[in-house]
């Protein structure tokens, strides 16, 4: 009785020791449907939630037609139960998960409207005028 006990002991042990941590991304854009880049690779459009496996620098790019691109560096920190040596019993030891959702979100701006050629030409001859000008 006493084996079969032990049995049904190591056999439900990994049962037991599921704890873990799920860490996501939510990248949110207005407006939505924005392209994503993580670290370099696409990830889809947002809204779009992104799984992740640590904290720190997060290279991230949302661009969308008609709209300046954002690029950026965001500091995505460890909450307090992912500091050694507590993140080996919040990832390991802990019977249930716990969910860490960063939500980043990130206004697009419009593109300004292109400038005529004729109108670059004319605003360039202006300006090599004021520079002979000064020279003299």
């Amino acid at each position: 009785m006493r084996g079969a006990a032990t049995a049904l002991g190591l056999a439900l042990a990994p049962a037991l020791l599921t704890g873990c941590v799920e860490r996501v991304l939510a990248i949110r854009s207005d407006p939505p449907d924005a392209e994503v880049t993580l670290d370099g690779k696409g990830v889809g459009r947002t809204p779009v939630d992104v799984p992740f496996d640590w904290y720190g620098g997060r290279e991230i790019i949302v661009r969308k037609a008609g709209y300046k691109t954002v690029h950026t560096i965001e500091h995505v920190g460890a909450p307090w139960y992912q500091i050694f040596p507590l993140d080996f019993f919040t990832d390991v030891l802990l019977p249930f998960k716990i969910r860490d959702v960063r939500e980043l979100a990130y206004k697009l701006e419009k593109e300004s409207e292109p400038v005529p050629p004729a109108e670059l030409r004319e605003r360039a001859n202006e300006l090599k005028k004021k520079l002979d000008e000064n020279r003299e």
